[in-house]
């Protein structure tokens, strides 16, 4: 049977989720304030595709009543089939157009590597081989506006967005890292949840160069689609550099937690490193482009 990667945690997994909350600088219960502050105006924007939570301060959680199941998250469904995203994908693009036409009273702090540890001080917790991969991946270099130009999510990622399997309506969930940011930080999460977890489902029996390359041409046009969805919408053009620059940091962020889970041996890390390292959208387009030259 194949193996799924929504188990039940292993005592690994919770290690790494707890040391990624740890180094968030709030503590607990100023976050679950900050999601829930955060949701209400993402709600009094996007209506019934944001759902209110209610925050229990004795549990120290916030609950979602009316969500659904978990296995009912576009993480969950990418990883245990080959589904067709395009019309999701599409529906996510408008309501994060809709999103990013409006402004936030507060900073955000979305999901960015500095998530997964950097600093020497943290190389010992996270073992010797993630260590050496992180001082080997250089970041690339790129300028960030001064200030945030649109309201955010923060860290759009597929394990954020649920998908009603009747209606097929779309629910976007956490919004502790949201707030006023860049629409490429958002983008970019996307982006790197689609690749990664696209290609962690076709890696579990391992993956030939050729699958490699189909998979990551089939996540490409899905991409491509999403971005010209999103333009199309919002009638903004992606600064692609940054863009790509951002999708590599949380490519490499993702790699970096394959090879602490699975060590470096192991297919989920080969296939994300080689994603990384190669990830250019200006490329990809061009790719496509002439791709549909030829099919026309």
């Amino acid at each position: 049977m194949k193996k799924s990667f929504f188990n039940p945690p292993s005592p690994r997994e919770n290690e790494i989720s707890m040391f990624i909350k740890s180094v968030r600088t709030l503590e607990q219960l100023p976050r679950l304030h900050r999601e829930l502050d955060n949701a209400v105006a993402a709600a009094n924007i996007l209506h019934n595709t944001v759902p209110t939570p209610s925050l229990d301060e004795i549990s120290m959680s916030l609950s979602f009543p009316n969500i659904g199941k978990r296995d009912e998250f576009l993480d969950k469904v990418i990883t245990e089939s080959a589904v067709s995203l395009d019309k999701t994908l599409i529906r996510i693009s408008g309501l994060i157009g809709q999103l990013h036409r409006h402004k936030s009273p507060i900073a955000a702090s979305p999901e960015r590597m500095p998530a997964i540890p950097l600093s020497l001080d943290h190389l010992d917790t996270i073992g010797v081989e993630v260590g050496k991969y992180v001082c080997e991946s250089s970041s690339d270099s790129y300028t960030l506006p001064t200030e945030g130009n649109c309201f955010i999510h923060g860290d759009l990622t597929l394990d954020n967005i649920h998908l009603n399997p009747v209606t097929k309506e779309v629910s976007i969930v956490d919004w502790e890292l949201s707030g006023n940011g860049f629409p490429e930080d958002d983008i970019s999460s996307l982006i790197s949840s689609l690749i990664s977890l696209t290609l962690l489902r076709i890696s579990t029996s391992g993956i030939s160069k050729s699958a490699f390359a189909h998979a990551l041409l089939e996540v490409y046009e899905l991409v491509h689609l999403f971005v010209c969805s999103y333009e199309k919408n919002t009638n903004r053009h992606l600064n692609t550099k940054l863009l790509t620059a951002l999708t590599r940091e949380k490519l490499r962020c993702r790699t970096m937690v394959a090879l602490h889970m699975f060590g470096m041996h192991s297919i989920q890390f080969k296939v994300l490193k080689a994603a990384s390292a190669r990830i250019d959208l200006d490329h990809v387009y061009a790719i496509l482009n002439r791709r549909q030259e030829v099919s026309e």
